[in-house]
């Protein structure tokens, strides 16, 4: 697992996905209290999703917590 684990790091170093896809900035802080109050309460009423992803941003704030915590 650990092998795996360099494997990725330093393939999504190398290929820029690390700092595109995974790097916190300044708008996901603000942006994951946005999302939990969408996962918690506005999914239920129907209302839009915050997030809308792009070529470049590809994940919302909470999912890339989950999966820097996990990587």
């Amino acid at each position: 697992m650990a092998v795996s684990w360099f494997f990725w790091f330093f393939y999504s170093l190398g290929s820029g996905n690390l700092r595109r896809h995974y790097l916190f900035r300044k708008r996901d802080f603000r942006g994951i209290f946005e999302q939990g109050k969408f996962y918690l309460i506005s999914i239920f009423r129907g209302e839009e999703n915050p997030f809308r992803p792009t070529p470049e941003e590809k994940f919302n704030p909470l999912q890339k917590l989950a999966y820097g915590t996990i990587m």
